[in-house]
């Protein structure tokens, strides 16, 4: 039975992974005629609907009147700043490359902890976390450095990474909640908080009062994505469960390699192969570092889709 249970959790960790990789290249064909603040909100809007029922069912004890603001805050940067920037890049690179630049989330959250402290760097972890640049260097040399090279590019690049580099430092700041409250909990009133700021910051816009005139392909497009994140989150929390966060993180490889595929697939994406080189060297890279023993005292219970 133990097996069994262990054998249903990677799945479960592995579908985590594939609708990172899902929901990127659904978000960059929702910009088409949508915006990077409609679809964050519209997606947690949807995804705190989703998670509620969960949330409810789970409920064992309020929140600390002192822990509120915190989590709160986290959780627009978790998911509210977080996904802005993520839906900004894909304005300009691929959805392929924007999933394969936000895999790196881990390996920022590894590095970022033992910068405070929290954290040792074994030579495993090193030589993986090297291998992962390595990876991401050889994907985008091409784009950044060829005669068709542009600052759009570089944006994108940019903003893909601080997306990474958002969720890193948040997943660090979470672990008293995660450990002091149920998941399902933290994770629903953080989404939820971040549904308030994405309401309040799009609702002066004049692209809120857009959102009525999207496609009816958009607006099953933006559904798909607001489930995917409900679903991901509970396949991700109940693998977690079940198996080492070390082995459900290195799941996440399977973004990029799904946003790859469908984005070649269905948006006309191309696929080099300098690109692809890039993505086994970094998933070689990311399986090497998270592999390392020690890595489940800096992993949170809060993932990011």
């Amino acid at each position: 039975m133990t097996s069994l249970l262990q054998i249903l959790a990677v799945l479960s960790a592995m579908t985590s992974g594939i609708i990172v990789g899902i929901a990127v290249v659904l978000s960059r064909f929702i910009l088409t005629e949508g915006t990077p603040e409609t679809l964050a909100l519209l997606r947690y809007a949807i995804g705190v609907l989703c998670m509620l029922p969960i949330a409810i069912f789970s409920y064992r004890m309020r929140f600390q009147l002192k822990d509120i603001l915190p989590i709160a805050i986290l959780g627009t940067f978790q998911f509210a700043i977080l996904i802005l920037l993520l839906n900004h890049s894909l304005n300009f690179i691929s959805a392929a490359r924007a999933a394969l630049i936000f895999s790196t989330l881990p390996l920022q959250t590894m590095i970022i902890a033992f910068l405070l402290g929290k954290e040792r760097l074994r030579p495993q972890k090193i030589i993986g976390i090297g291998m992962t640049f390595m990876g991401l260097t050889i994907a985008e040399w091409p784009n950044l450095t060829g005669s068709l090279a542009g600052q759009d590019h570089w944006i994108g690049v940019l903003l893909a990474a601080s997306s990474a580099l958002c969720g890193a430092l948040c997943s660090i700041y979470y672990k008293p909640y995660v450990n002091r409250y149920p998941t399902t909990s933290v994770s629903t009133f953080a989404m939820f908080a971040s549904v308030v700021f994405l309401f309040f910051y799009t609702l002066p816009s004049d692209v809120f009062w857009q959102i009525a005139n999207y496609s009816d392909d958009i607006w099953l497009a933006i559904i798909a994505v607001g489930i995917s994140s409900a679903i991901g989150y509970f396949t991700w929390l109940w693998s977690l469960k079940h198996i080492s966060a070390t082995t459900v993180t290195m799941f996440l490889c399977l973004g990029p390699v799904t946003a790859a595929i469908l984005g070649a697939a269905f948006l006309a994406e191309p696929v080099t192969l300098s690109f692809v080189s890039g993505l086994i060297v970094v998933i070689v890279g990311l399986v090497t570092a998270l592999s390392s023993k020690g890595n489940n005292n800096f992993q949170s219970k809060i993932p990011v889709d």
